[in-house]
C-alpha cells in the first residue's frame, strides 16, 4: 500500500491499526481532520511513518512494505 490509494478496505484496517497504537491520527491532527476513510494520503502516510520511525523501519519510509507488516504482525499478534 502506498500513497494515493483511495477507498480501499486494506488502507482502512491500517489507519485502524494505527489508531489502536496511538500512532493515528497523526500528531497535531484529530480523527476530524483524518477520518479513518481507507484514502492513503498525507494523514495515513505521516502517521505510517511515525510508526515507521519509532519501530526502526528506515527502509520503507511512507510505504506499508514488507517490515512494517511483518512488525504490525508481530505487535498484534503478542496481544
Amino acid at each position: 500500500l502506498s500513497y494515493g490509494a483511495l477507498r480501499s478496505s486494506d488502507v482502512a484496517a491500517f489507519q485502524s491499526a494505527l489508531l489502536k497504537l496511538g500512532f493515528y491520527p497523526p500528531n497535531g491532527a484529530t480523527l476530524h481532520d483524518c477520518p479513518v476513510s481507507g484514502n492513503f494520503k498525507n494523514c495515513t502516510r505521516d502517521a505510517l511513518t511515525a510508526f515507521q520511525t519509532e519501530h526502526g523501519i528506515v527502509d520503507e519510509t511512507g510505504v506499508l512494505g514488507y517490515k512494517t507488516r511483518q512488525t504490525l504482525n508481530a505487535i498484534f499478534s503478542s496481544r
